[in-house]
C-alpha cells in the first residue's frame, strides 16, 4: 500500500471515542446479574447479611 503525501483526506471518517468509558454497559448487565444472583440465594433459603 502506498501513501500520497498530497492527497486530501476526509475528516468525517474520522470518530471520536475519547472520554467513553468502555465498562458503561458491563455496570447495567453487573446489577441486573446481582439481582438475579440475590434472588437465587433468597430461594435456596440464604440469608442476606
Amino acid at each position: 500500500m502506498t501513501f500520497r503525501r498530497a492527497s486530501r483526506l476526509d475528516p468525517g471518517q474520522v470518530h471520536d471515542v475519547r472520554g467513553r468509558r468502555a465498562g458503561a454497559g458491563l455496570a447495567v448487565g453487573g446489577g441486573l446479574g446481582g439481582l438475579v444472583l440475590l434472588a437465587i440465594v433468597l430461594l435456596l433459603g440464604g440469608a442476606p447479611e
